[in-house]
Formats: structure tokens, sequence, C-alpha cells
């Protein structure tokens, strides 16, 4: 065999068993009173991991002005990891009578910290104070 085409294989196999051996965290959502969170999915575009899904409000609910998501990443044990704050606005998430139920979508890039996770929770929050 050649010496080029040996070294393609082997590298082509160390980089897939890498890529194998980087576990992908599950994602859950973890509603609210006020909202519902829908399909957190996990993906991997243009060399980085980038989370995305929606939010509407829940029938009866109001979405305040401190409305927000926190995309909090934890461990195995369930250790808290880090928390990234995602601002939502109020006015897109109002329920009007005899209207669609809107929604709005968020995306963000993950940090290092989700990395290591085995864990990400999205959590919505109706306030601003509150325990991550």
């Amino acid at each position: 065999m050649k010496t080029a085409t040996f070294l393609f294989v082997v590298v082509a196999s160390a980089s897939a068993l890498a890529c194998a051996a980087v576990a992908t965290p599950a994602v859950v959502a973890v509603s609210s009173p006020a909202m519902e969170v829908h399909q957190p999915q996990l993906k991997f575009e243009d060399g980085a991991w980038r989370l995305a899904g929606c939010v509407a409000p829940r029938r009866g609910g109001q979405a305040r002005q401190a409305t927000h998501l926190d995309v909090v990443s934890l461990d195995a044990s369930g250790a808290w990891l880090a928390t990234t704050e995602v601002p939502l606005k109020a006015a897109t998430l109002r329920l009007r009578p005899r209207a669609p139920r809107p929604h709005s979508r968020y995306e963000l890039s993950l940090d290092s910290a989700s990395f290591s996770a085995a864990r990400i929770e999205v959590r919505a929050h109706d306030h601003a104070s509150h325990q991550p």
C-alpha cells in the first residue's frame, strides 16, 4: 500500500473515532406556568454546536417584560456547569382573541462548558428574579 493512501486511511479512521467518542448531550425542555418550551434541538452546523427551538405562551398565561429562557448545562451527576440567558420580547408572545397562538424562535451557539455537559435544560422563566 502506498504511504499517502495508508496515512489517509489512518487519519480518517482516527477522526471518525474521535467524533464518535464525543457524546451528544440530552436536551430537555422545562416549561413554566405561563410559557411552553417546544422542540429544543441540538445540531452541529458550520463547525459549531447550535441549540434551536421555539417557545409559546400557554393558554391563559401572560408573558411579562422579563420573560426569558435559561439554557443550563449540567454534568452527569446533575451539577451546574454554565447558564446562558436568552431574552424574549413579551410583545411577540401576547395572545390575541381569536388569533393563532404566537411563538418565538431562538437559536444560539453553545459555549465550551456545554460540550462537556451530559444534559442541557432549556428553562422558561416569567420574571427577572429566579434561581437557575
